[in-house]
């Protein structure tokens, strides 16, 4: 036990200030950690959105420095400059992106040649359905010579799919062109090169990409069963695009089914019907090329029984 302790009022006074100022620069100590942090996770979101900018303009700088080198040749004996895009022109059978056939007189005369001018009509990315009768790629052909003149100057078109040369057309007249891939063509995604040569030597490509899909759909579904329950129907829709799958039942939709992958067993669930035979059709509709399409239909007898019920049911399986 303290005896005789005496504190003074302003000593007191002045004890509650500073402890009083203590406080607060706890506070304002709490207060400055606070704002460190955030700055820092400012600086650390920062430099995330720089590393995000720079790997954007490395993209872009990639993107348009691989579509803008070119390679030019001249070939002395058949005075003819070429243009060629991302190839090397020293692999055997690689097509320039353009060329032109340069002649006049040995002493700076006149130059002449053609002006070739392949258009695309077709859309340089085309998707069709496998059983397709035909894939038509279409173009337009126009060539002049220096003082107009049209009439004179004809084709050659060179097709190739990949690699591999496919067909050769010859004596071509200027105008809309259409030429049939399809043959050509196998099941995925085919890169197809029209090469041109007008009767002057000029030259110009073409490319195309084409997807040849598998459209349509399967099912090894028994209709020689009989069901006394809800019936699961397995299917197998084919071809890698945005489908939609239809189940009618005795000509009614039961319902619809979105999808998108291909070759991959799927389920569809019909609920028990009253006791008697009915006629399941299934198929497929998409959009290709702007186009809507259908597949092959599916028809299959299912017949729900009752135990209950001894009314013969006539059906017949479908193939």
């Amino acid at each position: 036990m303290l005896d005789n302790v005496s504190i003074d009022s302003e000593s007191f006074h002045n004890l509650a200030v500073n402890d009083s100022t203590i406080s607060g620069l706890s506070s304002d100590m709490t207060t400055a950690k606070a704002d460190i942090a955030t700055l820092k996770e400012d600086a650390i979101n920062a430099d995330s959105r720089m590393d995000d900018i720079e790997d954007s303009i490395a993209t872009i700088e990639s993107s348009v420095s691989a579509h803008n080198e070119y390679d030019m040749t001249f070939d002395d004996e058949t005075h003819t400059l070429k243009l060629w895009e991302n190839t090397d022109p020293t692999v055997e059978g690689a097509i320039p992106k353009t060329a032109l056939v340069i002649t006049g007189t040995g002493g700076g005369g006149q130059v002449t040649g053609s002006n070739l001018a392949i258009t695309r009509i077709t859309p340089d990315t085309i998707t069709a359905k496998s059983d397709s009768e035909s894939v038509l790629i279409r173009y337009n052909f126009y060539s002049a010579l220096a003082d107009g003149d049209t009439n004179s100057i004809t084709g050659t078109a060179v097709w190739r799919v990949g690699s591999t040369t496919v067909a050769t057309e010859n004596n071509l007249s200027q105008g809309d062109k259409s030429f049939n891939i399809k043959p050509y063509l196998n099941v995925g995604t085919n890169t197809v090169t029209l090469a041109f040569t007008d009767s002057e030597g000029s030259v110009a490509t073409r490319r195309w990409t084409v997807t040849l899909v598998n459209f349509n759909i399967t099912s090894s579904f028994d209709d020689f069963q009989t069901y006394d329950n809800d019936v699961t129907f397995r299917y197998t829709p084919n071809g890698a695009i945005d489908k939609v799958i239809h189940f009618k039942l005795d000509g009614v939709e039961l319902g619809t089914v979105a999808n998108s992958t291909t070759a991959r067993a799927m389920n569809y669930t019909i609920s028990k019907r009253p006791h008697g035979a009915y006629l399941l059709d299934v198929y497929m509709t998409a959009t290709i090329n702007d186009e809507p399409v259908e597949s092959n239909h599916i028809y299959k007898s299912i017949v729900f029984v009752d135990e209950d019920n001894t009314m013969p049911i006539v059906s017949c399986a479908v193939t």
